[in-house]
């Protein structure tokens, strides 16, 4: 593995711009924080590096304490037998130890590891006895810390030279923002440390994150004032600090959500209609492992947990919106995501506003679908949905065990042209007659538009779509 061939406390490149590494923060009021990571499984040199990291590269005077919560994970037992786990926050137990001394001793061989992370002064482990996830794990872990800041990490990161100050005295000028590192990348592969640049943090209308780039006029302001936090209109989750009272405040984490996976979107939605903020440091940087599958399973499958909490999400923040959602994900539709009352009085308690201010103030650039031209359907008769199949124009699409998951068995609707095309190939479905028999093919748009128009229309009518000139469901 990459990571047990790389040495903890590694140095990295400073990926700061040269603006930042000219910042002081001396004589700044700035709190302590409780840094929070939780996992599961995850890989021990892996973890330690993300610990070394916190510890050689923050001002020991704002690091309150690290918290490693323990997702239940297979070694635990063996792998922190000499850390005594906390059933309360009075019986948490430090080690008298300079951590700073004992980390540029820590030995090479990886048995080791858990011992040697036993033995940091400030750092606590608390195991859960059964699997809870991410979010569950986050809140615990929150509910343990005495720190007046929170600063949640995944537990594959290293964070970098400088990163703790800004986020710290960004929250002293400004309590309910939500502060966020910028995230540079580790190659799983070989962990070359890799710097990245300041992006925007959105979202699509299945409610899957996605990296935006900055906009003319940021771009414009990153120029004037490069340190400056720049407003996001959603986080990616793993890395960020916030008040605890804050956090709390807000309600922490939806609990009804399970393991990962659309919490990062129901906080930037709480965040921002409740009257906070969420910002992007650019002179804070972390370095994060993005891997290119889970490295664990989700009780229920992936898939229906991540529907399951953005669901959650959609009902509890979009109001009208969340028919955009239905429509681009079917599926979801017909997920059990359980009781969303308390959530629902957290957003009558704090008065938060609507979804339709949150699109025209924060995420103007978001386009929203206009209701009368192209929208998302999977069309689906039983557990069988129309697919192309990856078949090529002039071929005939077919039907599919349902997936919900879009690529082949997306297709958009344009109301306005009757036209109901593939989001993959970007072909059409229209008809074509062979010894007298009408066929349904795919085909170029323009050919459809140009060749037959009076004969391709769709009509979609009591959830079914119809052909012009038929009478027959399509």
């Amino acid at each position: 593995m990459a990571s047990d061939a790389t040495s903890v406390r590694r140095d990295i490149i400073d990926s700061r711009e040269h603006h930042c590494k000219k910042l002081s923060y001396e004589g700044k009021s700035m709190e302590a924080t409780s840094v929070i990571v939780t996992y599961h499984n995850e890989a021990r040199s892996t973890l330690l590096r993300t610990v070394v990291s916190v510890l050689l590269r923050s001002p020991s005077y704002l690091i309150h304490e690290i918290i490693l919560v323990d997702d239940c994970s297979v070694d635990g037992e063996r792998l922190y037998s000499r850390i005594a786990y906390a059933p309360s926050r009075r019986h948490y137990h430090f080690i008298p130890l300079c951590c700073f001394d004992l980390v540029n001793k820590l030995p090479s061989p990886l048995e080791s590891i858990g011992k040697e992370i036993s033995q940091l002064e400030k750092v606590v482990v608390i195991r859960n006895t059964k699997r809870e996830g991410l979010i569950r794990s986050r809140v615990k872990g929150a509910s343990y810390a005495s720190g007046q800041v929170l600063t949640f990490l995944d537990s594959h990161v290293e964070c970098n030279v400088g990163w703790l100050e800004p986020l710290l005295a960004r929250l002293s000028e400004n309590p309910t923002a939500v502060v966020a590192p910028i995230i540079d990348v580790i190659n799983m592969d070989n962990f070359n440390y890799v710097a990245a640049s300041a992006d925007l943090r959105g979202f699509d209308w299945n409610l899957v994150f996605k990296w935006e780039f900055l906009t003319g006029k940021l771009k414009e302001q990153r120029h004037a004032h490069p340190t400056d936090p720049i407003k996001s209109p959603t986080m990616a989750g793993g890395l960020f600090s916030i008040k605890k009272n804050w956090f709390e405040e807000l309600g922490t984490y939806d609990t009804g959500m399970d393991v990962w996976g659309g919490e990062n979107l129901e906080m930037s939605f709480r965040v921002w209609q409740c009257g906070g903020s969420l910002e992007i440091i650019p002179c804070s940087r972390v370095g994060h492992v993005f891997r290119k599958q889970h490295p664990y399973t989700f009780p229920g499958g992936s898939g229906n947990v991540f529907q399951s909490n953005t669901r959650r999400a959609a009902e509890v923040w979009m109001d009208e919106y969340k028919a955009i959602y239905l429509k681009n994900v079917p599926s979801a539709r017909y997920v059990k995501f359980g009781d969303i009352s308390h959530r629902l009085a957290i957003r009558d308690r704090l008065k938060c506003k609507p979804f339709s201010w949150y699109l025209q103030t924060v995420y103007p650039e978001l386009r929203v679908p206009n209701r009368d031209t192209a929208e998302l359907f999977h069309i689906r008769n039983e557990q069988l949905c129309l697919d192309t199949l990856g078949r090529k124009a002039g071929e005939s699409p077919g039907v599919y065990q349902c997936h919900g998951t879009g690529g082949n068995q997306e297709w958009a609707y344009e109301r306005d042209k009757g036209y109901l095309r593939s989001t993959i190939s970007k072909l059409c479905i229209t008809t074509r007659d062979l010894n007298g028999v009408s066929l349904v093919v795919m085909d170029e748009c323009s050919n459809v538009s140009i060749h037959c128009m009076c004969d391709t229309n769709w009509v979609f009518c009591n959830y079914a779509f119809f052909h012009k000139n038929c009478s027959k469901k399509s």
